[in-house]
């Protein structure tokens, strides 16, 4: 984050960094300081700013009070931010002695809040090439690509009671003119934990393998695309449901 006293030893053509967006070869963005800078001294400014920026070729903008939490004085501290990547942060906590509480959704752009270390939930994905995902992108993503490509790979639950019984009233508020009848489902979720779909037709079969045979669970549901998925988990040690689109609009 860029501070006042910053602002003040900054010149024309200076150079500042955005803390996560980057340049082609993964560097942290640099802009050059275009013009004179801009520091308000009436009582009732007081620490508001505005720094004329040039980017690229044909690119200006400005650096204001208001966006300067996005900015770093230098390329190190933009390089150890916590909201970059998830590579950097030990050497971020080591060096500040802080932990991050927030990081940076390549896929939305949008600043993220980090669970405490007390709960469960990381709040993030990492995907292979070492950026961080919410756990509402990662669904959206595994979504198109279900619609794209026609099949996906998703997580068994089991729900409890209490969760079954909050679906059915969440249903029945609704559309309270409608009476549901109660029954047991599975959900298909994502690795994230988000829910994609609710299977009500399943049953066991058996799958031979060169040991014997395993459990077999068959699983229909209603895709994104509103048209009927087929799934399958094989054995008891797996959550995995391998999942591919079929023909059928209906049950």
């Amino acid at each position: 984050m860029l501070t006042i006293e910053q602002v003040k030893q900054l010149s024309s053509r200076s150079t500042i960094f955005h803390q996560h967006l980057t340049n082609s070869d993964g560097t942290p963005l640099r802009v050059r300081v275009n013009g004179a800078i801009k520091i308000y001294k009436l009582k009732s400014r007081l620490g508001e700013f505005t720094i004329p920026i040039k980017y690229g070729l044909y690119q200006y903008g400005y650096v204001t009070h208001e966006n300067a939490k996005d900015w770093c004085f230098t390329e190190e501290d933009a390089m150890l931010h916590p909201l970059r990547k998830f590579g950097d942060w030990n050497e971020y906590t080591n060096k500040t002695g802080m932990r991050p509480t927030q990081f940076f959704c390549a896929q939305c752009k949008k600043e993220k809040p980090i669970p405490k270390e007390s709960e469960h939930s990381n709040g993030y994905l990492i995907t292979p090439d070492n950026k961080l995902l919410c756990y509402e992108c990662s669904a959206t993503i595994t979504i198109l690509r279900m619609k794209d490509t026609g099949h996906t790979y998703l997580y068994h639950h089991y729900p409890t009671t209490q969760e079954q019984e909050a679906y059915w009233t969440e249903l029945k508020n609704k559309n309270p003119d409608v009476h549901y009848i109660y029954e047991q489902y599975r959900e298909l979720k994502t690795m994230a934990g988000i829910t994609i779909a609710r299977s009500f037709r399943f049953y066991n079969t058996w799958h031979p393998t060169p040991n014997g045979r395993l459990v077999r669970v068959n699983m229909w549901f209603k895709g994104p695309d509103n048209t009927i998925w087929y799934g399958y988990m094989i054995g008891d040690n797996t959550h995995v449901v391998h999942c591919q689109k079929t023909k059928r609009k209906n049950f």
